[in-house]
């Protein structure tokens, strides 16, 4: 039997409200624009936004931006001013996502936007909820799919980041140390906007003390050990380093499986999901670990979701059994 929402709620102080569809494209469009980047010849590697490399790529996000201001001060093509002198990341964002809802010269801008959205969204039934695009979550309220933004607060200002995977462990950003990034986040996320988002369902007492019909929400392992060291570490009731793991060697029997239609997807997608899922009987035992197969698990599910989302079967994925 799977872990219930009730359980959950007894581990953690806040479950998560929305589930977030993700946006493919969003994503897509980010590592085409990474790779643009990757392609130009930068010879500045202390300072790569300065290259004069760079110029005609930062002057090509400022005109995306479609901001008087940034035109003004000769930021855009065929402008005088230093396209990397002011902060470009907005711009990035702008660019990629490529939505009236999310285009400015500030974060700040489609953040207070992605607030007000969610006032509508909070009041919106179900259906309606899920057709309203970039709204603010609280980090602790959704967890995040490739194509949502990740926001933070810095030195100056605020950040934010396009989510490359589930749980956004890697993103895509502009002006992060001089330079357009690709990697883990480099600042404590303070918001996420999802591109849309559904609502979960919240359980009642009396549905969840019931014996039958349990409602079940599914959390990886890894999810549920970064929940728990969060809420350990904000509470300062004690460091919580690396979980032990298990001696469990991978085998060597991967290769590559077809996936033919949507169906077969479903299928295997579930199969992953099922291996990854914590049971009630490892929280009451206190086996909350992980393993080597986990995170090969983790790594196939996505890359099977991103193929998904795609659509153009068949294809092939990765594959591993466990030993």
């Amino acid at each position: 039997m799977k872990i219930t929402r009730k359980q959950l709620r007894q581990i953690i102080r806040e479950a998560a409200i929305a589930t977030s569809q993700g946006d493919a494209g969003v994503r897509n469009r980010a590592r085409q624009l990474k790779s643009r980047w990757d392609s130009l010849d930068i010879q500045n590697t202390r300072r790569p936004e300065a290259d004069d490399a760079a110029e005609d790529f930062l002057r090509g996000l400022w005109d995306n931006t479609e901001s008087s201001w940034a035109k003004n001060k000769g930021l855009t093509t065929g402008g005088k001013g230093d396209p990397a002198g002011p902060a470009w990341s907005a711009a990035t964002i702008s660019t990629i996502v490529d939505d009236e809802k999310v285009k400015s010269i500030r974060h700040s801008d489609y953040r207070k936007g992605g607030q007000e959205r969610r006032k509508q969204w909070d009041s919106a039934d179900p259906d309606a909820a899920k057709n309203i695009e970039w709204v603010a979550f609280e980090p602790d309220e959704l967890e995040p799919m490739a194509g949502d933004l990740r926001c933070c607060k810095r030195i100056g200002g605020t950040h934010c980041d396009i989510c490359m995977d589930a749980g956004c462990t890697q993103v895509v950003g502009g002006n992060v140390k001089d330079d357009l990034y690709y990697g883990a986040p480099e600042c404590e996320k303070d918001m996420y906007i999802a591109s849309s988002a559904e609502k979960i369902e919240a359980e009642s007492d009396e549905e969840s003390d019931a014996t039958q019909g349990v409602a079940e929400m599914k959390i990886t392992r890894s999810r549920l050990r970064q929940i728990i060291k969060e809420e350990l570490n904000e509470y300062g009731e004690m460091k919580l380093g690396k979980l032990p793991t298990k001696d469990s060697p991978m085998s060597d029997t991967g290769g590559q499986y077809t996936i033919t239609n949507p169906e077969q997807a479903q299928s295997e997608a579930d199969h992953l999901l099922d291996k990854l899922t914590v049971s009630q009987h490892e929280l009451q035992k206190g086996y909350v670990k992980t393993d080597q197969w986990d995170e090969r698990d983790e790594a196939l599910l996505n890359d099977l979701m991103q193929k998904m989302e795609i659509g153009d079967y068949p294809f092939s994925v990765e594959w591993g059994t466990r030993s």
